[in-house]
């Protein structure tokens, strides 16, 4: 429980950014068909090592910014936490077919990140 399973960067201009982290790093970054304006990345590293898979979106609010996504056992249990200890629900959960359901916070000092409970692997 815990484990960081995935990462999104929220940029003004996200065929700029995949250019990026392509040329950088050697990640591979496939956009999704229109009307989504997301584009699936895949970390690897030489070797054939795998990296935590991410994704790129448009900011809504011209705003860059890094989430990431925890996985847990339970959303119930640590959505409760989150609030009990100061952090908001940003959204409410929702299921995402074939990863399992998923629900975006904010902590309270303003970082937004995302709990995914699995469905079944």
């Amino acid at each position: 429980m815990g484990q960081v399973v995935h990462f999104e960067l929220s940029v003004p201009r996200p065929e700029e950014a995949a250019a990026f982290y392509s040329a950088v790093f050697g990640w591979s970054a496939q956009k999704l068909p229109d009307p989504v304006k997301y584009w699936q990345l895949c970390p690897s590293a030489e070797g054939g090592a795998r990296g935590i898979p991410g994704g790129i979106v448009q900011s809504k609010t011209g705003a860059a910014r890094v989430s990431i996504t925890v996985e847990v056992d339970s959303l119930e249990e640590v959505v409760a936490k989150v609030t009990r200890h100061g952090g908001v629900l940003v959204t409410e959960p929702r299921s995402v077919p074939g990863y399992g359901v998923h629900v975006l916070c904010r902590d309270p000092q303003g970082c937004f990140f995302a709990l995914l409970e699995p469905g079944s692997k």
